[in-house]
């Protein structure tokens, strides 16, 4: 018989959490336990026993995709949705999400659609016709260029930006991490990210891993989240990322030839921007 509990998973390093906690707890539907896992002891949720149905855990070791796991393994739900800790739900997100995965069955995970707080538009740039950019969509995709929703021949995930609003859901190659629902006898249960730091890829890796599985992937039209957009882009992080894109790319059988292109074009075109930005400055 099917478990109709939910649990909800967030990795977090700790602090003012309300705005997500508020935001699940203030929706259509109240998940039965919320289950932070912290790093360690030295970390802790301000105005936790605002929540009743919040459970906080210890990995004893710091690491996203390391603390959600943990965080799963605690969960005691029969649908359980991983969330990352500057996720704003809104107010009918966790019910659609229920709604869609219950129509699908057992062999899917789904996702919401990203909308950036505050505002009415999409997490994820639609396709630029400029001839730089459809450069880059070659580079990074061959002749087939932008297409939302897929893993590129480079390795690169494009956007989620789909134009089906005629159904309640659509396929995709990949979900990103910060709001996925499953069933629990899907979950990956095994700390799949070997680097330290920035969990940079981890989703791509996971979407692999859920569809080893034999699942499916979707993104539900009728569920919205709201994050913010941080960018902390640096020589350093741009490499981190091509190292980190390398692995991913080992999981998935693709070649790299066509990855180092696309993250020579991604650090020329920082450095570009860098640069015009110091001249202004020594202009001014």
């Amino acid at each position: 018989m099917r478990d109709y509990t939910i649990s909800i998973v967030i990795p977090s390093l700790g602090g003012n959490l309300c705005d997500t906690l508020d935001s699940i707890n203030e929706g259509s539907v109240r998940p039965d336990e919320i289950v932070i896992c912290l790093p360690n002891n030295t970390h802790s949720v301000k105005h936790a026993n605002k929540y009743k149905n919040l459970v906080i855990k210890y990995a004893q070791k710091y690491g996203q995709v390391y603390q959600r796991i943990i965080g799963f393994k605690n969960a005691k739900g029969g649908y359980v949705l991983q969330m990352d800790d500057d996720i704003i739900l809104e107010k009918n997100c966790l019910e659609n999400l229920l709604i869609c995965l219950m129509k699908l069955g057992n062999t899917a995970a789904i996702a919401p659609a990203y909308f950036k707080r505050n505002t009415n538009s999409s997490l994820y740039k639609k396709k630029s016709k400029s001839l730089f950019h459809r450069a880059v969509y070659w580079v990074a995709n061959g002749s087939l260029g932008y297409e939302p929703g897929v893993i590129s021949l480079s390795g690169i995930n494009f956007g989620l930006n789909f134009s089906n609003k005629t159904q309640d859901f659509n396929e995709s190659e990949w979900l990103p991490g910060g709001c996925i629902m499953h069933f629990r006898e899907n979950l990956i249960m095994k700390d799949y990210f070997p680097f330290n730091g920035k969990a940079y890829s981890e989703d791509l890796i996971h979407s692999f891993l859920l569809k080893e599985r034999g699942l499916k992937l979707y993104i539900c039209n009728d569920s919205v989240v709201y994050t913010d957009v941080v960018s902390t882009e640096s020589v350093k992080e741009i490499y981190k990322q091509y190292i980190i894109s390398k692995y991913v790319n080992s999981v998935y059988g693709i070649g790299l030839t066509r990855l180092k292109a696309y993250y020579l074009i991604k650090l020329i075109f920082f450095l570009f921007k860098k640069g015009k930005k110091f001249t202004k400055r020594i202009v001014i």
